[in-house]
């Protein structure tokens, strides 16, 4: 889920450790949101998200340690938890998301994750990005646009007036940090990323994410529709992903 820019003042407290090493990991879809199956916990995958935050102190992945914070911008996991329905450890940010290069196979619930480079399916889609959270280059109606690709997002968004142009799928609630619960009106808005074509559900932002969105130059989000119905290798050291 995309934040507002950060408050500079938010608490860092951190409590006991937390290890866990793996390679391959399961991957739970649950309730519109993506998890990392990390033991007996879930924790919520969101590059979206500056910072990662939760319960336990501590997370070793591959053996690099760490540091979780227990709150980011007046949000814990219980409140995260909350508002998606789901029982969560934590949310992994970009701070800890950005060391790894990652496929990703929702429909197999499967997750590899590595320090080495992974090997890049054909095309590979070069990635910009705004403090750590990275920005694709997508069509829409003929047009190009920067959007932020945010995988904590369960709908994608778009903010041009072309928009409402597309098929109505009425209105839905969603929750973004900063701006709590909101309501908006959602259309079917077909994109393509490279050379796939994703279905989309978008709605528009709340003004004061919108200001996020205008401050890095960018038009919208790409929710996690992306990473559905296709095996998806990303590379945030190297700028690179391939659909």
């Amino acid at each position: 889920m995309l934040f507002p820019l950060p408050d500079s003042s938010s608490n860092s407290s951190f409590i006991s450790p937390y290890f866990m090493f793996m390679s391959k990991i399961e991957l739970k879809f649950l309730k519109k949101h993506l998890y990392f199956s990390l033991g007996d916990h879930l924790w919520l995958f969101d590059t979206g998200a500056p910072q990662s935050f939760g319960e336990g102190g501590k997370l070793s992945i591959l053996g690099k340690e760490f540091p979780v914070a227990s709150n980011f911008m007046g949000l814990d996991a219980n409140k995260v938890s909350e508002h998606a329905g789901v029982e969560m450890q934590g949310l992994l940010g970009a701070d800890i998301i950005n060391h790894f290069d990652y496929q990703i196979d929702v429909r197999n619930e499967s997750i590899e994750i590595s320090e080495d480079e992974i090997e890049m399916g054909e095309p590979s889609l070069q990635i910009k990005e705004f403090m750590a959270i990275p920005i694709l280059t997508a069509e829409i109606g003929g047009a190009e646009y920067s959007m932020f690709f945010d995988s904590g997002a369960q709908y994608s968004y778009f903010q041009e007036d072309e928009l409402s142009s597309f098929p109505s799928l009425g209105k839905v609630s969603d929750f973004y940090p900063g701006v709590g619960p909101f309501e908006t009106d959602t259309f079917s808005v077909p994109i393509t990323i490279g050379s796939v074509d994703i279905s989309t559900q978008c709605g528009k932002l709340p003004d004061l994410l919108a200001m996020t969105l205008s401050m890095a130059d960018t038009s919208g989000i790409i929710g996690n529709e992306l990473l559905i119905d296709r095996v998806v290798t990303y590379s945030p050291k190297r700028n690179l992903i391939s659909l």
